[in-house]
């Protein structure tokens, strides 16, 4: 394990940053799990839930952010993370479970 903790310490990893990290994994679960709820067949609708997605992440980051509060850069940057997270669970659960708009045939 120390070798570990070594090696994410030489690339600038800190462990006591883990509990922040997981909080960004639970929040972009979270938005994924919504947004494939809320899929649907028109493209202009997605591309919409999408945008409105990603400012959403932006605000929580900036009220309650995991690496920082109160700064809007740094919302950014993480909210730029947490949608991509979200977006990249959408998918998996789409792979997982199939698309909710396909008619079985």
């Amino acid at each position: 394990m120390k070798a570990i903790n070594d090696f994410l310490a030489r690339v600038g990893f800190d462990p006591s940053d883990a509990p922040r990290y997981l909080v960004l994994l639970r929040r972009g679960a979270f938005i994924g799990v919504i947004l494939y709820w809320c899929l649907s067949s028109d493209p202009r609708y997605n591309l919409h839930l999408n945008l409105i997605s990603f400012l959403a992440a932006i605000v929580w980051c900036y009220l309650d952010g995991a690496f920082d509060r109160g700064r809007w850069l740094s919302a950014i940057v993480e909210g730029i993370t947490l949608h991509l997270i979200a977006v990249a669970t959408s998918n998996l659960l789409i792979l997982a479970l199939g698309n909710p708009l396909e008619t079985p045939r």
